[in-house]
């Protein structure tokens, strides 16, 4: 159990730390350009799916406002419901951002 509780503490601490940082996504038209070259290049050579999908999630989502609940909520919401998808031989870019976009519209309804 204090394994876990390490591990989510590491998760959270990389996905405020990446999200403090200047994003690619605005230069990008959609989620998936952005998420599936990021997955790829963080999980080489050192593949790291779980750990690759929160960077890429915090980096991919909403670049412009990091002062926006909904940017937090949705990041969240990502982080924990979307991250399992992508695999090390697969980033599955389009079933991350159907999820990503299931998070957005639940944190807009409960705004």
């Amino acid at each position: 159990m204090e394994r876990k509780g390490v591990r989510a503490l590491v998760l959270m601490f990389m996905v405020l730390s990446i999200a403090m940082q200047q994003t690619y996504a605005a230069s990008t038209n959609s989620f998936a350009k952005c998420y599936q070259p990021c997955f790829m290049k963080c999980n080489y050579p050192y593949p790291s799916p779980i750990g690759c999908s929160v960077k890429c999630l915090a980096k991919c989502m909403f670049p412009s406002t990091l002062n926006n609940m909904h940017y937090y909520c949705s990041l969240g919401c990502a982080s924990s419901k979307c991250t399992t998808i992508s695999t090390q031989e697969y980033s599955g870019e389009e079933a991350v951002e159907a999820c990503v976009n299931s998070c957005s519209y639940t944190c807009n309804k409960h705004q």
